[in-house]
């Protein structure tokens, strides 16, 4: 729902901002859809809808209600159809196409079940409440329709100075009257008097005639006005019938009394544009009139002062107002029929009663925030700033207007009183900017290293930080920096508990890039210690032996190639020790430390595992193959 703020009066637009895609755009590509499907969610979320499916094709020329306010009727292209709205469903009740487009529409009964088309081929067609009826054909074109009821015939108005009459209960076309508002181009528009059943006609030429339909033997006009510019559209007033409201092809609305032939009130409606609808609220007392650009309510007795004015951004084709509500429907050059609530005017219609709750919980919601009044367009400045810009003679003049500690005055002129006041204003703007893009530009060029802060504990990982950020860019960089640059982290580099212990083992091991020094004895990590039980040997003198091993070896190659003898010869047979692999020379000619003893005796202690096993399965191999020997 979109609210409008006119002079002390609030206008809201619930029309529904989610609109179809015309039929002959139908085949759009899969993402188009999707687009579409999204935008119309987002404007059913912004937007108020009070009638289901409350659009046409394309354009809507023509709205009118029925006389029981049940049912509402909407005309439109393309292609050329006509659509009823039940309005206490909320829903359409149902569609029907055409073969030609709509002109103007009456309704025949209190609801919808008989209708009259005239249609743009000078045809008029009628329809009941199964559909299609009958057709008769019209001699000339048609502009405007209406159904005088207490006659039952329906008159028809267009070119030339014939007003046609064709008689419902008779099925014929009655004698046209002449008229003398149509001799110079034809009639525009025609109404009827609700009250006493009088009919006007409008022609081009500027002429208005009232005819009496109880007295049409003298084929001749009650009375005859000039209005002095072409008359475009016209209503009676409803509630008394006196009153009768004409709009002009110059832009003027002139409300008359019957009885008078003087405008008793005139009023412009802005544009110089014809105008295209006007009605007389039941209230007696607001008009409403509308061209192409703009819709506007007067009060008739107060017509300098608007009560609303609305700008759609679609042109209005025609105004349909919902009994003495405060709700207005406009036809209009988009798909969708506009509607607007103003609870000025009145209540809302029973059937969307829910309106009025709407409205009231927005005007609670401005009210508590305290945007009740609307300032566009204005600038708050104070006596002082009126000075500077030397327009404190303004004061106490229609152009300022005092609030508070200051005063609004409007912005096209704040802006000119500046420049007059400051004229180098600009240039001073400019040179700023230009000192701004200088900074930026060294901002991006190599820095020198940042300095680390000086903390109590926990230097090294400041350092560390404030290296990694100045090897990186961007985001990068402040991400770095994050932790010590972050309050929720500033017990770490002031509180001795958080201290990081560089010397501790599992530092080490998770930063052995770092040059630690040597540790000592009982700082040796548990995977690489020995059992206490077990004896480390000297590493150098399992070198000599494994070395003597060796030598050992080589000789006796040749009588290791079968496996012969006794179990008692191969226990006497001299065991190699195991040699020590992946040793550089230099280790063998130095003394290694004791990290370097450790991992030898580790090494030495698997390999004579290993050997000790292979043994053991010789043996078994050999006192099982002396066990099945023949004897």
């Amino acid at each position: 729902m979109v609210e409008a703020v006119g002079d002390d009066v609030k206008v809201y637009e619930v029309t529904s901002r989610a609109s179809k895609l015309p039929s002959w755009q139908k085949s759009a590509t899969a993402k188009e859809r999707r687009k579409r499907r999204l935008e119309e969610a987002k404007a059913s979320a912004a937007g108020v809808q009070i009638l289901q499916d409350f659009e046409m094709p394309s354009v809507s020329h023509k709205v009118r209600l029925s006389e029981d306010k049940n049912f509402l009727l909407v005309t439109g292209t393309y292609a050329p159809m006509v659509k009823c709205f039940e309005v206490n469903e909320l829903s359409m009740k149902f569609q029907r196409n055409l073969d030609c487009e709509i002109v103007d529409f009456a309704i025949l009964e209190p609801d919808w079940k008989k209708l009259a088309f005239l249609l743009a081929s000078r045809v008029i067609e009628i329809h009941s409440q199964a559909g299609f009826y009958y057709k008769v054909r019209v001699p000339r074109f048609g502009r405007e329709m209406h159904l005088h009821p207490s006659s039952s015939e329906l008159y028809v108005c267009g070119e030339g100075e014939e007003v046609y009459r064709l008689n419902m209960e008779h099925g014929k076309f009655m004698a046209p009257l002449v008229t003398k508002s149509g001799a110079g181009g034809g009639n525009n528009c025609l109404a009827v008097n609700p009250i006493n059943q009088l009919m006007a006609f409008g022609g081009e030429d500027g002429v208005l005639e009232a005819w009496d339909p109880r007295d049409l033997s003298r084929n001749k006009a009650a009375g005859t006005l000039k209005i002095g510019a072409e008359v475009t559209a016209m209503s009676f007033d409803s509630k008394h019938g006196l009153n009768l409201t004409v709009g002009t092809g110059s832009g003027q609305v002139l409300v008359y009394d019957i009885r008078s032939s003087k405008p008793y009130v005139t009023k412009e409606q802005g544009y110089g544009l014809p105008i295209r609808s006007v009605k007389m609220h039941r209230d007696g007392e607001h008009v409403i009139s509308c061209d192409a650009k703009s819709i506007k309510a007067w009060s008739r007795t107060e017509s300098s002062k608007n009560l609303f004015a609305v700008e759609p951004k679609a042109d209005v084709n025609h105004l349909c107002l919902v009994g003495d509500s405060g709700l207005v429907i406009a036809a209009a050059e988009t798909s969708r029929v506009l509607s607007y609530y103003v609870p000025a005017l009145g209540l809302a219609p029973k059937w969307c009663s829910f309106l009025d709750n709407f409205t009231e919980e927005l005007e609670e919601g401005s009210s508590k925030t305290g945007n009740s009044t609307v300032y566009e367009n204005y600038r708050f400045v104070t006596m002082d700033e009126l000075k500077k810009l030397n327009l404190e003679h303004i004061v106490g003049t229609n152009l300022v207007r005092g609030y508070m500690h200051g005063y609004f005055m409007d912005l096209r002129l704040w802006r000119k009183a500046q420049e007059a006041a400051e004229p180098f204003a600009y240039e001073q703007y400019r040179k700023q900017k230009i000192r701004e893009k200088i900074e930026e530009e060294r901002s991006s060029r190599i820095s020198t290293p940042q300095r680390s802060r000086k903390v109590k504990v926990n230097q090294r990982v400041i350092d560390e930080a404030l290296k990694k950020a100045q090897r990186k860019k961007g985001g990068a960089a402040k991400a770095a920096t994050a932790a010590i640059t972050d309050n929720r982290f500033k017990a770490m580099f002031e509180d001795d508990v958080f201290e990081v212990d560089e010397e501790d083992a599992r530092y080490r091991r998770l930063h052995p890039q770092d040059d630690a020094p040597a540790l000592d004895d009982g700082d040796v990590d548990s995977d690489l210690e020995l059992e206490e039980e077990e004896d480390i040997p000297d590493p150098m003198k399992l070198l000599q032996e494994d070395a003597r091993g060796l030598r050992a070896g080589m000789d006796s190659s040749e009588g290791e190639s079968e496996v012969e003898g006794s179990a008692d010869e191969e226990e006497s047979r001299p065991i190699s020790q195991p040699r020590l692999y992946g040793i550089k020379a230099h280790t063998l000619g130095s003394k290694p430390d004791n990290m370097s003893a450790v991992r030898i005796a580790k090494g030495i202690k698997t390999s004579a595992s290993r050997r000790e096993s292979s043994r053991r399965k010789r043996e078994t191999r050999m006192t099982l193959g002396e066990r099945v020997r023949p004897q």
